[in-house]
């Protein structure tokens, strides 16, 4: 008598659990969008019958291993943004490792020329069989990626035109940026004035895209006037929000394109002057957090860091051990963070 267990299907885990088979998909692969007490279900049928994805067997038949090579900017800097989106990175990896799939990282300096090529150089030389980049500053992207033509790669936080990535994951920049204009003039409560939009990083695709959404929303709706600033580094803080307040006495808001808002904040605290200044920027890194809870910063816009790297290994996945298409633009919803709303749980 044959007591072999039967080898059960996705199709039919999906029958009896009564859902759909992309939502057995998405339990299986880690993916967001299904409820706790389904995916409960989904990953009790699979346990009860010992089923295994096709990778999986595949994997151990040709004793295969893959390696996803990551590139981001340094960890250390930015306020430990990019930290952020490498425990996302670091948790697909877990998950992933019984499939025979393993993570190399490299970090980059985003201000040192050249660095990126040279990180990514040493990823490549490994045989990486895919890459997630974050592309800034995006014309060494550009140059690099076309060298490497053979390589899937998707991208994390910025899209980069006119280029042909198997997934961007990375919010709708202009339209975060436009929103960012009508939360500031909804705090500023009905008061003209000046605002001022601050770039530190004018070569990153979406902060161009973050401070052009900002200044449509103030074309579309006029009583404010808007102050254009580019940064040439941190150090340039206090004295830029000393020149905005001497020659603006009408100074309304302040809004920073990435993270870099908590600077402004603390510069407007030391002066006494930031009960007439609104603050907005981006991310819930830690300065931020803090900021949120002092008074310094207002609100911020959030792009869900750990879930973009989680997401995007996935996707490399996907292609590279699947063999499926990607979804080639995944969308991060803007969050909005007042004090009054702050969860004490990370990003």
């Amino acid at each position: 008598m044959d007591t072999q267990k039967k080898i059960i299907t996705i199709t039919e885990i999906a029958r009896l659990a009564g859902v759909s088979i992309g939502t057995v998909d998405r339990v299986i692969h880690g993916r967001a969008g299904v409820s706790v007490k389904t995916r409960e279900t989904i990953q009790a049928l699979i346990k009860e019958h010992g089923y295994e994805p096709n990778a999986y067997a595949r994997n151990l038949k040709l004793n295969r291993n893959y390696n996803i090579g990551v590139l981001l900017p340094r960890f250390d800097t930015e306020f430990q943004y990019w930290e952020m989106v490498y425990q996302g990175v670091a948790q697909a990896a877990k998950e992933l490792s019984v499939l025979s799939v393993s993570i190399t990282t490299k970090q980059f300096d985003r201000l040192v020329k050249g660095d990126m090529a040279k990180k990514a150089e040493e990823l490549y030389a490994m045989g990486i069989d895919g890459l997630l980049l974050a592309p800034l500053p995006a014309n060494e992207a550009e140059i690099l990626l076309l060298e490497h033509q053979d390589t899937p790669y998707a991208f994390v936080d910025s899209p980069l035109p006119d280029m042909n990535p198997i997934a961007t994951i990375a919010q709708d920049s202009h339209q975060s940026g436009y929103l960012a204009g009508r939360l500031i003039s909804a705090l500023c409560q009905g008061k003209t004035g000046t605002i001022a939009s601050v770039q530190l990083y004018p070569d990153a695709v979406n902060s161009t895209q973050r401070a052009a959404g900002f200044k449509r929303y103030f074309e579309d709706h006029t009583g404010m006037t808007l102050q254009e600033i580019t940064l040439g580094s941190l150090d340039e803080v206090d004295t830029v929000t000393e020149g905005l307040l001497e020659l603006h006495d009408d100074l309304r808001g302040i809004f920073t394109v990435n993270n870099i808002i908590n600077c402004f904040g603390t510069s407007l605290m030391k002066s006494g002057h930031k009960r007439q200044v609104v603050t907005i920027g981006y991310d819930l890194v830690n300065e931020n957090r803090k900021g949120l809870l002092d008074g310094s910063i207002d609100c911020l816009l959030s792009q869900r860091p750990a879930y973009q790297g989680h997401t995007a290994i996935y996707q490399i996945y996907r292609k590279v051990v699947l063999g499926q298409e990607p979804e080639q633009s995944i969308a991060i919803p803007i969050d909005i963070y007042f004090r009054e709303n702050l969860m004490e749980t990370a990003d």
